[in-house]
């Protein structure tokens, strides 16, 4: 997923994917992902993954790679 606005007159990029399942494999893929994608994207990057389950063992690789999940049920 990519999409591009402004905050506070800076321009911010939002790159993320989505999973139905979320664990800490896909996580630490899609940081793989970011880490080739981000030096090719100008302003601040904000690294999302929406999913429908999100296993426990994804929110810590998540922390560390500051990648923010967000799950079908949190509305």
């Amino acid at each position: 997923l990519y999409g591009e606005g402004w905050r506070n007159g800076q321009r911010v990029v939002v790159l993320g994917e989505a999973k139905a399942k979320i664990g800490g494999g896909v996580v630490s893929d899609f940081a793989k992902v970011l880490e080739r994608v981000e030096p090719q994207v100008e302003g601040e990057v904000w690294r999302v993954m929406f999913g429908y389950y999100i296993h426990p063992s994804a929110q810590p690789i998540a922390k560390e790679k500051k990648i923010l999940l967000i799950a079908s049920y949190q509305r």
